[in-house]
């Protein structure tokens, strides 16, 4: 084994944990957000009242204009 396949397996040996570790921060992380925005969210289906008008649409732009 070369001096080189030595420094490597020793960057490797600290690499692969320290990066393993951050993706279980950022994952926990962005799994807590997501929990906080299902918790706030609104109710998809609220019911919405449809109103109608009597007047056309077109007929009440013609008198909105004059």
């Amino acid at each position: 084994m070369t001096i080189f396949d030595s420094f490597l397996l020793a960057q490797l040996d600290v690499f692969i944990p320290v990066s393993g570790l951050a993706l279980m921060i950022l994952f926990c992380f962005e799994l807590s957000i997501s929990l906080r925005l299902l918790m706030r969210r609104q109710p998809a289906l609220i019911p919405v009242e449809i109103r109608r008008d009597e007047q056309p649409s077109s007929a009440r732009r013609r008198n909105d204009y004059d």
